[in-house]
This record gives C-alpha cells, structure tokens and sequence, in this order.
C-alpha cells in the first residue's frame, strides 16, 4: 500500500498536476490491474454509501450553501467558458483572416515578382536589341566614314600627284628656259669677250707707232 500526503495548499503554492488527489484518484481507478469480486462489492457498497450521505446531507443548510455556491461557481465558470470559446473562435476568426490576408500578400508579392522578373526579361531584351541596332549603325557609320575617309585620301593623293607633276613639269620647263638662258648668255658672253679681244687688238694696233718711211 502507498501513502499519500493529503493537505490543504495556499493559491500561491503551485501544486504539480501530478501531486493533485483527483490526479491520484484517477491514476488508481485507471489502474489496468484485474478486479475481483470483492472488490467489486467493496466499490458498489462505497457508491451507494457515497450517495446516500450526499443524498442525506442536501437538507443541511451548510451542504446547501456549499451545492448553491457550487452551483453559482459552475454558471461563472460556465461563462466564462462560454466567454473563452467566443474569444477563441474570435481569435480563430481572426487567425484565419490573418492567414487568408498573408496568403493573399504572398500571392501578390509572386505576382508582382513575376511581373518583375518578365519586365526585367523584357528591359533586358529591348536593351540588348537597341545595343546590337546602335552597334550595326555605328558599324554601318564608321564604314561609311573610313570609306569616305579613303576616297577623300584618294582625291588629295590624285590632286597632290597632279599637282606635283604640273609643278615638275612646269619646273622642267623653266630648267629649260634657264638652261637656253644660260646658253644664250654664255654665247653673249663668249662673243662680247672675243669683240672686246678684237677691240683690244684694234687699240693695240692703233697704239703701235708706225715706222717712219725711207
């Protein structure tokens, strides 16, 4: 047999559940344990005794008090039962309008990041094909530039050689005109020289006294 310490506790003692008498009480009458006949009668014979003093002892004005206070704690706490269940289905209701606004905000937040993710997609494409366009036009430009640039070179070069062979030519020709010049001066020159010879002579001549005659 095990002995159970039965006393009364203060409301600021906290008590195990485990400790509790009705907790006890139950714990032996769930006890999985076979029952025998005496027992049996022992346990009928403790309910009708049970009974009988609650039975008799209704008329007593202590008991009466106790069944009425009872009865009122019973209704209090049959409110406030009733007040926690409205509090909670509340709370549920409320929980379930949470959870429906979230899951609605989540979907949302999908289909804006979505959105997100295709616009992105689609900048990034329009992006890319207006580079590659930029870039064939600048190809297409600086071609047309150098091919421009080439032919313009082209025409200087052709002007500058035409140029330059006109100015050689013309300079061939002025070597030309010199050299006749220079030619024509040597002659004059040379003939001038042999007139001033001649003259030299001629004084020389008329210079040179003439012998007297016999």
């Amino acid at each position: 047999m095990i002995d159970h310490e039965v006393r009364v506790y203060r409301s600021a003692e906290r008590l195990g559940r485990e400790d509790q008498l009705a907790w006890k009480i139950a714990a032996v009458a769930a006890d999985p344990v076979e029952v025998t006949d005496d027992v049996t009668e022992m346990a009928i014979n403790r309910v009708v005794d049970n009974a009988a003093v609650a039975a008799a002892s209704l008329a007593r004005r202590p008991v009466a008090a106790a069944r009425d206070q009872a009865l009122a704690e019973l209704a209090t706490a049959r409110r406030d039962a009733e007040r926690d269940a409205r509090i909670r289905t509340d709370l549920r209701t409320e929980r379930d309008a949470l959870r429906e606004d979230i899951r609605t905000e989540r979907a949302e937040a999908l289909r804006l990041r979505q959105s997100a993710d295709a616009d992105t997609q689609r900048l990034r494409a329009e992006a890319s094909a207006e580079l590659d366009r930029l870039r064939a036009e600048a190809s297409a430009e600086a071609a047309r530039l150098r091919a421009e640039a080439a032919a313009e070179v082209e025409r200087i070069r052709t002007e500058t050689d035409t140029r330059l062979e006109a100015e050689r030519h013309a300079a061939t020709e002025r070597l030309a005109v010199i050299s006749e010049a220079r030619a024509e001066a040597r002659t004059r020159a040379e003939r001038a020289e042999r007139q001033a010879d001649d003259l030299a002579a001629e004084l020389r001549t008329l210079r040179t006294p003439t012998p007297p005659g016999p």
